[in-house]
């Protein structure tokens, strides 16, 4: 799995066959903009593998994401799979429908 740097604003993105996942590095904070794996694809560890090679490529980096199912039944499933990655809820708690979330590396 490789990421791949953008020329602007320090972006970053994983893309993989049926999966991808983009954020965004400012000083120490990485911010994980969008990660996307096909339905079909659910369930295999792809999320969960992208996640982690951008752990080590950040390692000592803070970590924040919003929590945003684009199906609001798949809301509390999306936050289960971001704390069993070490995730947790931080500042207000709800940004409309999303979780701030963060992790401390």
């Amino acid at each position: 799995m490789e990421i791949q740097f953008g020329r602007k604003h320090h972006l970053f993105k994983i893309e993989e066959p049926h999966a991808s996942l983009s954020g965004m590095c400012e000083g120490n904070e990485v911010w994980i903009l969008s990660l996307h794996v096909d339905n079909e694809s659910r369930g295999k560890g792809i999320g969960a593998e992208m996640m982690r090679c951008a752990f080590q490529q950040f390692y000592g980096q803070t970590f924040y994401l919003f929590a945003l199912a684009e199906e609001p039944d798949r809301q509390q499933a999306l936050e289960r799979f971001y704390r069993r990655l070490g995730f947790e809820v931080f500042g207000p708690q709800k940004a409309g429908t999303a979780t701030l979330m963060r992790r401390i590396l």
